[in-house]
């Protein structure tokens, strides 16, 4: 059975598709989903029926991403879909979605992020700039103390929430200074790094608030213990 990573080969996401994407999208999927329904099928039978796994064609007809050739083409011979048809509207959404995908990358190089929709693809996006500017955590730390080279680690792993100052820093470092690209950036943060650290804080709170109780609980079982080994008699 193939796994997702060979099948997705594609992999361009649609968070930011223009008309012309989504329309091409559409016409390659819509044809499909209709003949599983017509069928009655599921896709855990497709899946078996080509050797691939449930999760690779519910992923391949999601929309989400752009599946591979390979992947589309068995999945309308499955339905028995016109496969050359389908095999033709593959090649122009393959066409949009690299063409859009050059034109991000152009544009994260010129210091752009890319469309964030959650705050992993902030760190993404983040560690992504790094590495185009070829700077490691240690090399950041030595240019700016203020970026302990463990504290940019534990943020870009996902262990410490990414504060705006850090964020803006990080930008400092990669030179991008540009105020659109900066204001850009900080936009992001705003939708989803304010969130996460808002949630991070929640969830401490209320960590300490268990502890709390947990304490005051075993506390207060240890005092009847003790009240009650004083009134048992000898």
């Amino acid at each position: 059975m193939t796994n997702d990573s060979e099948a997705m080969i594609m992999g361009l996401d649609t968070v930011s598709q223009s008309d012309e994407a989504r329309e091409a999208m559409e016409m390659l999927l819509a044809p499909l989903r209709a003949r599983l329904k017509v069928l009655g099928r599921t896709h855990e039978y497709v899946g078996r029926k080509i050797e691939y796994h449930q999760s690779t064609v519910s992923r391949a007809l999601s929309g989400r991403v752009l599946p591979s050739r390979q992947v589309i083409m068995a999945i309308a011979g499955a339905l028995d879909c016109d496969v050359e048809e389908t095999g033709r509207r593959w090649s122009t959404a393959a066409d949009i979605y690299q063409a859009r995908s050059r034109e991000r990358r152009v544009q994260q190089e010129a210091g752009w992020p890319p469309p964030i929709k959650d705050y992993p693809e902030l760190l993404d996006a983040l560690q992504w700039l790094l590495h185009n500017r070829r700077l490691s955590h240690r090399e950041l730390a030595d240019r700016d103390p203020a970026l302990r080279r463990s504290t940019v680690g534990a943020v870009l792993r996902g262990a410490r929430s990414a504060r705006r100052d850090m964020v803006i820093a990080i930008l400092r470092e990669c030179e991008v200074s540009d105020s659109l690209k900066v204001g850009a950036w900080l936009s992001a943060w705003e939708r989803v790094g304010a969130l996460h650290m808002a949630e991070c804080h929640r969830r401490q709170m209320e960590g300490y608030r268990r502890r709390r109780v947990g304490e005051a609980v075993s506390a207060a079982v240890e005092r009847a213990r003790q009240h009650a080994r004083g009134l048992w008699p000898r």
